[in-house]
């Protein structure tokens, strides 16, 4: 049974954003909707002097909102990719598995001759799943057929163009869908039953969770990481 997981693009994505694609065969960004300010959509966080803070990609604002996904664009192409990198190895560089995330990872993605943040979120994330070896194929929604769909009947058309029977959606979801019934026109809906993983943070005296992926990548490297996704969702999306 094939099976989709629809998310908005996301930069450098929370644990739960990479573990969502263990659960699918293909991930579905959803790149068609509207860009949302103060969201996930071009900000993490990272655990910089004990605690969590958001690093930031600044995009075009003025006269272009409401604006699509794939439509929003970087302001200062390179200086940000710049401060950004700073930031990573300031925060990260303590990590045993830091320079090969960076090298392999985060390098590629600042590198990338695109201004669209839709290009920028999105090789970086195809890049995890292939270091992390999770066989998921990713498709953006402004390549189906959706036309007006909103909500459950989005992710409906999307699963039906897709070969999908089942669409697994994150716990957070429910803030925008609302409650979800078990099957809609055929398609299995569930919620993905993420557990966060815990991992030593030597900065902090507690463990700080839902941070960027890439913290959990520097500190145990791709291959704990993998396992540790693995088993994040090991049991059953619950209905």
């Amino acid at each position: 049974m094939t099976v989709v997981a629809p998310h908005q693009p996301a930069y450098l994505p929370w644990l739960g954003y990479l573990a969502r694609a263990v659960e699918a065969d293909v991930f579905l960004l959803l790149d068609h909707v509207q860009f949302c300010e103060r969201g996930w959509q071009n900000r993490n966080r990272l655990l910089i002097g004990g605690r969590p803070r958001y690093l930031t990609v600044p995009v075009h604002r003025a006269g272009r909102f409401p604006q699509a996904l794939n439509e929003v664009r970087v302001v200062d192409a390179e200086g940000w990719r710049r401060r950004h990198l700073r930031t990573l190895d300031a925060a990260l560089g303590r990590g045993r598995h830091w320079e090969q995330v960076r090298d392999e990872l985060v390098r590629p993605m600042l590198a990338l001759e695109s201004d669209l943040l839709v290009d920028i979120t999105q090789v970086f994330f195809e890049n995890c799943l292939r270091a992390l070896g999770i066989s998921c194929r990713v498709v953006r929604s402004s390549a189906l057929e959706l036309g007006g769909t909103r909500a459950a009947g989005m992710l409906v058309a999307a699963a039906r163009q897709l070969g999908a029977a089942r669409v697994v959606v994150g716990e957070g979801s429910r803030r925008y869908l609302g409650e979800l019934p078990a099957v809609v026109d055929g398609v299995a809906i569930a919620v993905s039953r993420f557990r966060h993983p815990t991992y030593p943070q030597r900065e902090s005296s507690r463990f700080v969770d839902a941070l960027s992926c890439v913290d959990l990548l520097a500190r145990v490297g791709v291959g704990e990481a993998s396992r540790m996704l693995s088993e994040s969702v090991s049991g059953e999306p619950s209905p």
